[in-house]
């Protein structure tokens, strides 16, 4: 592996739409809601000089709630620590009465993004929140690793999403795990909330052993995701000063997509490529995220985005002149013969605010690059 080097790009040249049978469609549900191993990856520790701040509103998501909603976020801000934020929201609990769940998270966590959604966009859910008057506070266990796990005595989140009804001076009462709340219904999620603010264990959900429930549910969800993604763009640029764009790609589609970037707007990708190396860029201001960058005559970049995910660039490098630029989304990325693997952990809403500070990890010499393209997508550069 080479030295470490610091790069910039400015420089550089769920559901299928036919359901089968019902005992297939609820093995894809069971894997896709399994509880998500945290402790496997551990994220080094934070610098002197990492933030922590208390807000309603959610780190490198594009899901937002509101200063009335009942979901709050722990971020790092300064230099306070987590138990001196976590001790104030717990001070406000006490006085509007309200009992405190806290849902340890990750942003590569599938059934944690389901929950907050829901708590988000469900007002079934939300209600639930109200009648039972809990509040619900996100711990995200790579920004806070360490602190997030000596936290509560007892509690050691070793998968995700974990859920911790806990007392006012904050102990632990009950212990649950997301994928017991029901995540196919919104009811079920609303009960199950209702009985973990309550201190109560919560009940199985009503569709649990009912193939025929169940893909209903599936066809729902599916349904209206549809639905909401008729109004979504997959590709949307924006020009910023100098030879930068704020770049922002959305995957419509369940499974995880390779999407292709030419490396200058003028300089249109190549159904063949003639490349040389592939190198591993990571983000610079996120523990994890990381994209491939191809060089050779027809250089390009592939940036993974995650099922339902959507990366967000800003300040992208993009030098030339073009009035439009031209992604392509891939079914399939296979390098000198083999398919290009997904991190395990791809984090499904990735925003960066500094996207041309990257830093190259791993590079490697390529012989061929066969691209499968799922389809070609042109937005105007505004």
């Amino acid at each position: 592996m080479p030295a470490m080097k610091q790069h910039t790009q400015a420089h550089m040249p769920c559901l299928a739409p036919c359901l089968r049978v019902a005992a297939s469609v609820v093995s894809t549900l069971l894997v896709a809601a399994m509880l998500c191993p945290a402790a496997a990856f551990a994220k080094p520790r934070p610098s002197a000089q990492a933030k922590s701040r208390t807000t309603n509103k959610p780190h490198n998501t594009a899901t937002k709630t509101t200063a009335a909603g009942p979901a709050w976020w722990i971020h790092r801000d300064g230099d306070q620590p987590l138990g001196w934020a976590f001790g104030k929201h717990l001070n406000e609990a006490r006085k509007r009465h309200e009992s405190v769940i806290v849902m340890f998270t990750a942003d590569w966590c599938s059934p944690c993004k389901a929950i907050k959604d829901l708590v988000a966009g469900s007002a079934v859910v939300r209600g639930a929140f109200r009648k039972h008057k809990g509040r619900l506070l996100y711990i995200d266990v790579d920004e806070w690793r360490g602190p997030a796990h000596r936290l509560i005595p007892g509690v050691y989140p070793r998968k995700l999403p974990t859920l911790v009804r806990i007392d006012g001076s904050g102990q632990k009462v009950l212990v649950a795990y997301g994928s017991e709340l029901g995540l196919l219904s919104e009811d079920a999620v609303a009960t199950n909330f209702g009985l973990l603010i309550d201190g109560k264990p919560m009940i199985k959900p009503f569709y649990e052993g009912d193939s025929a429930k169940q893909t209903a549910l599936l066809r729902a969800q599916h349904t209206a995701r549809e639905a909401r993604n008729n109004h979504v763009k997959t590709l949307v640029v924006e020009r910023m000063k100098g030879a930068k764009v704020r770049l922002r790609i959305r995957n419509l589609d369940g499974p995880r997509r390779w999407f292709l970037i030419p490396i200058r707007a003028n300089a249109p990708l190549a159904e063949a490529p003639q490349v040389g190396s592939v190198t591993t860029m990571k983000f610079n201001e996120h523990v994890r995220a990381t994209y491939l960058r191809f060089d050779g005559k027809t250089a390009f970049i592939a940036m993974p985005v995650a099922g339902y995910g959507d990366v967000d660039l800003v300040g992208w490098p993009l030098p030339g002149a073009a009035k439009t630029l031209e992604v392509w989304e891939l079914n399939r990325l296979e390098v000198d013969g083999q398919a290009r693997q997904f991190d395990q952990k791809l984090p499904y809403h990735q925003i960066m605010k500094q996207a041309g500070a990257a830093t190259a990890v791993h590079d490697q010499p390529v012989k061929s690059v066969k691209l499968f393209v799922k389809q070609k997508i042109s937005a105007r550069i505004r």
